[in-house]
């Protein structure tokens, strides 16, 4: 069944069209705002208020794009207001950001890739961590469509209908995030050796 199909069938009220929708997005959803939140159980919170929102607005619902645009577009935006209603910027703020004019290499170099930690942990959950930091500390659009076109495997024009941006801007956020990703990233495999 298809998502107009079953919206329509929503919008008459139906739990079991509902569910099937949940069902065909919840992993999606889920994806895009543990991307952003890095945390399980907000990301779960998140999924859930999704779709109370869309349930809560259902009559109203007008689908003038693909549901999954809309999804996403709600999902980011609710990842980034729970990120803001619980402080959680105060742990991205401490990773320092390419963009900004302060010297990034004492920090990856004293910090986040002392010698003891990667001899105390697993090579493979160094390397996931150190990614998951790297993504984390970058600038937060970038890491939007970062997180929605690696993570998720959307298109830039999907990314770009998404965001509300150009896909010129998409295009170069994710240039400048690649680039962002490979600076931090470097330090992290020198490390390794």
């Amino acid at each position: 069944m298809h998502d107009a199909e079953l919206i329509n069938e929503i919008k008459s009220g139906s739990e079991s069209a509902f569910r099937l929708l949940i069902d065909r997005y919840k992993a999606h959803c889920f994806n895009i705002a543990f991307g952003i939140v890095q945390d399980k159980e907000i990301a779960e919170d998140v999924v859930q208020d999704v779709f109370l929102k869309f349930w809560e607005i259902k009559k109203d619902f007008e689908l003038k794009a693909k549901f999954s645009t809309w999804m996403y577009r709600v999902a980011t935006n609710m990842a980034l207001n729970k990120i803001r209603k619980n402080k959680l910027m105060n742990a991205f703020s401490k990773f320092p950001r390419l963009d900004s004019n302060e010297d990034n290499d004492g920090y990856f170099d004293n910090k986040m890739y002392q010698q003891p930690e990667v001899e105390t942990k697993k090579h493979n959950e160094y390397v996931k961590e150190s990614l998951k930091i790297a993504i984390d500390s970058l600038p937060r659009r970038q890491k939007i469509a970062f997180v929605l076109n690696k993570y998720e495997k959307l298109s830039y024009r999907e990314v770009a209908d998404i965001m509300e941006v150009s896909l010129q801007t998409v295009e170069s956020l994710l240039f400048r995030a690649k680039e962002n990703l490979q600076k931090k990233l470097l330090q992290v495999y020198k490390n390794l050796d």
